[in-house]
Order: C-alpha cells, then structure tokens, then sequence
C-alpha cells in the first residue's frame, strides 16, 4: 500500500511539472478546451455590437441627379409598407424647395433629371421626370420643368394631345381586326387574325404608357398606342416647343413597334 501511495503521488508531480513546462514557452502549447459544436457561440466579445444607421429617418435622401450634379431629387423614406414617396424634395444650386409630387419607391422607376435650355432665357432648366405608378402594360409619368429659381414651367398634356389631334376608326371583320390611325398628316392602318388577342379594345387607346425625356436638346413625348391589354402597334412622338410662357406640343408623329 506504501509504495503504490507514493507511486501516485510521484505521478501527480510529474504530470503538473510538464503542464508547467509546456506553459513556459518550451515549444509546446498548453493541453485547450474542446467546447461541443452544439454549445460553441459564435459572437466573440470582443466585436462591438452594429451600429445604428447614423441617416436620420427623418432627413430626405437623394434619389436622382443630373449628370452635372448641379440638381438633385430627394425623397423621404416611404411609410411602413408604402411603396410610394410622398412629396419630392429637389435640391438646385444648393439650395431646396419641397412639391408636393409622388415617385414609386421602386428603384427602376426613379425619377430622371437633365439640366437643359429649352426656352429664350440664358439659364438652364431642369427636367424632372416622375413614375407616380405603374403595372402590366401601364405607366404613369409625370413631367416637369423647373427654372433655377424653383419656379415651374408648365407643359402640355401629352396624352390629351394626341387623343384631340388623332382620328381613329376600327372594324371587325370575320377573321380579323382592323384598326385606323390618323395623325400628324398620316394615315396608319393595323390589322390582325381575330385569334391573336383574348380581347380586343372597342378603339384605339391612348397613353396607357407615357414616356417623357429630353432628346437632342429637345423635350418629347412618347405616347403608346394600344388596341389590346398586350398589343402595342407603336407610339405617338411627341416635340414640345416654348411658346407663350409653357412648352406646348409643336409637333406629333406616328412611330411603329419593332413588332409591327
């Protein structure tokens, strides 16, 4: 019983004297401390929690800018579960003004903005144009015009235009759709096998997607025209002119789909 006694002891002592070795920088790394996967954290101390958004939710945020940076468009985050910016802030110069506009919050449709002269005077315009919806086979835009000065321009319905200037006319035959367009001195005629659409319109429709831009220096209007939910022969172009103190449509032309 003695020498077994003293056999223990004799092996404790080793067994602390390499534990105590290997912690001395012998070469060795200390025996560690397997933790099972299933209790392991893995947030380690030593990581600061994410900090808060430093942005404050109450403070507009830009959207859209010209390509000289010289004017902005601001939105304030839509409400919880809106997928609309309720009223548009736009930054000229430095300075800002808030209108009461709309922009859907989907980034595909944020507004597009040009810095262009389109009147008589020196200054430049902004053009701001504006997605207050959109869907299958619609898009509701919005165009405006600003001076430098915030003051606004006003520009001609471009959809009502074209449904005042243009004289449309339609037939159903047997087998087939006939549809007529008459505008800007020409005469555009569009049929189709009756088995191409589920539903055919009773006339031509007008602007169910209206695009407004600024093309070589110029302010236009793309008007769709449409004689089923998914059948678009092409779009009425529309060139906007300053004249008497707002941008009127000067001139209408008939351009075809690539489909038709």
């Amino acid at each position: 019983m003695g020498s077994f006694y003293l056999k223990r002891l004799w092996c404790a002592a080793l067994t602390v004297t390499f534990a105590l070795t290997g912690c001395s920088g012998g070469g060795m790394e200390p025996a560690r401390l397997t933790v099972p996967d299933t209790v392991r954290q893995e947030t380690p101390a030593s990581v600061p929690p994410a900090p808060e958004d430093a942005r404050d939710p109450e403070q507009p945020v830009v959207i859209a800018e010209s390509a000289d940076k010289t004017v902005s468009v601001l939105a304030d985050s839509p409400a919880a579960g809106g997928n609309t910016f309720q009223g548009i802030t736009v930054r000229i110069d430095g300075q800002i003004k808030r209108f009461e506009w709309q922009n859907v919050a989907n980034p595909s449709y944020f507004p597009r903005v040009w810095t262009v002269n389109l009147d008589e005077e020196p200054d430049e315009e902004a053009v701001i144009v504006l997605t207050a919806g959109y869907g299958t086979g619609y898009s509701k835009s919005r165009v405006h015009v600003l001076k430098r000065d915030f003051r606004e321009i006003p520009a001609e319905d471009a959809v009502g235009k074209v449904r005042m200037l243009a004289v449309t006319r339609s037939e159903m035959e047997p087998a087939a759709r006939i549809f007529t367009l008459e505008v800007g001195g020409e005469t555009h005629t569009f049929t189709y096998p009756e088995g191409d659409a589920g539903f055919w319109f009773d006339d031509i429709v007008f602007g169910n997607i209206t695009q407004y831009e600024v093309k070589d220096g110029k302010l236009v209007a793309e008007v769709s025209v449409q004689v089923s939910p998914g059948e678009f022969p092409g779009t009425v172009v529309c060139q906007y002119t300053y004249r008497d103190g707002k941008f009127a449509v000067s001139e209408v032309k008939f351009t075809p789909s690539s489909r038709s």
